[in-house]
């Protein structure tokens, strides 16, 4: 809820974009708020950020105006920035680390994120049948991010395959991924024994998994200072039939996404994939005002290794419909605008637009005329 300001010294007045729904008993909480200080330089505030008894408000309807008492002032004068905001962030459903984890018929209104989640691994995840509105993210979702940090009591090598046995059961599957640190060959730091890997459980052992390695190590690990945590991932994510409602996201903040499966990581640390298999079909996106805003996008996916992107609904407002990054070969299908015009996907590698079975159809029947 972006805001403009009024005032001086610890006196102050914002007027809210929006109607700002708070009353004489509630604080108001400003965040993102910058201001210059004494020097003339603009910074994030210190003197407006934070939480402050509200002395009065507008009596018009709907009420946009609020009035309040900064706690102490350092001097700091012209308050704003496009990211300034009253309130703070709310996640409204999350669901995260099962083996069967499913969302839906659900109702959410003007929250940040309508479905989020970036804490543990799960094998099977549903998103069905919710109507997200007013929302800055619909389904989000954040993998890539390290679990829970574990000593092991031996690591081995059988030419280029080693063999990880933990202190207790580690409840991995076959194609987890693990990040691997701190084993040494001797007394340095192995590059074939350490990084991210894929691994895969010992039968009859469930205290033991292997991985592939890139080389043959000289010996076997000393594990007197080691660790490896699982590099979290979704296996299978479905997100159907959902009516997601997108609010305006105005630079510098980040943009708006209807669906966003992202790397908690931001590519840095590894090429695995986090999202193995994705679905995501019959799902209808729009801009709650309905005005064009170039800093949104409908669906974004990146390090997904496969998906099926198919009959989703995408508002023309909304300037990049479909989005993918390091991933693997997607099936886009009869993804349009609530006219019928096709809309393609973008890959972000190459800056090119993708394929979709419609758009191989026609050139299929170019070709053979």
């Amino acid at each position: 809820m972006r805001c403009c300001w009024k005032g001086r010294g610890l006196q102050w007045e914002i007027e809210t974009y929006s109607a700002h729904n708070r009353t004489l008993a509630n604080n108001v909480t400003l965040t993102n708020v910058y201001a210059f200080n004494a020097l003339g330089i603009v910074v994030l505030s210190n003197d407006f950020n934070g939480s402050f008894v509200i002395d009065s408000i507008d009596p018009g309807v709907p009420s946009k105006k609020l009035r309040f008492t900064l706690l102490s002032s350092t001097g700091e004068s012209n308050p704003g920035g496009s990211a300034a905001a009253i309130g703070v962030n709310f996640n409204a459903l999350v669901a995260a680390g099962g083996t069967t984890a499913v969302i839906e018929c659900n109702r959410v209104y003007g929250a940040t994120h309508g479905e989020h989640n970036d804490t543990g691994s799960s094998r099977d995840f549903a998103v069905r049948n919710n109507y997200f509105s007013d929302v800055v993210l619909g389904v989000f979702h954040s993998l890539g991010n390290a679990g829970e940090t574990s000593r092991f009591s031996s690591l081995t090598a059988s030419g280029t395959t080693a063999k990880l046995t933990t202190f207790s059961p580690h409840g991995l599957l076959p194609r987890s991924a693990v990040l691997v640190s701190g084993a040494k060959v001797g007394t340095v730091d192995s590059p074939l024994y350490n990084g991210y890997f894929e691994i895969s459980p010992v039968l009859g052992d469930a205290t033991s998994f292997t991985y592939q390695m890139t080389g043959i190590p000289n010996a076997n690990s000393d594990t007197t200072n080691c660790f490896y945590v699982e590099y979290l991932r979704i296996r299978r994510v479905v997100i159907e039939n959902n009516v997601i409602e997108l609010s305006s996201a105005a630079p510098p903040n980040p943009p708006s996404f209807g669906v966003l499966l992202a790397d908690f990581n931001n590519d840095s640390v590894t090429t695995l994939s986090v999202y193995l298999q994705a679905i995501i079909r019959r799902n209808c996106i729009r801009k709650v005002d309905d005005l064009p805003d170039g800093n949104s996008a409908g669906i974004s996916l990146a390090k997904s290794e496969h998906a099926v992107i198919e009959e989703n609904v995408i508002d023309p407002a909304i300037t990049t419909p479909l989005y993918q990054r390091l991933s693997g070969a997607f099936a886009y299908f009869d993804n349009t605008t609530p006219s019928g015009q096709v809309r393609q996907g973008l890959d972000g590698q190459t800056g090119r637009l993708v394929d979709e079975l419609t758009t191989r159809l026609d050139d299929a029947f170019v070709f053979s005329i």
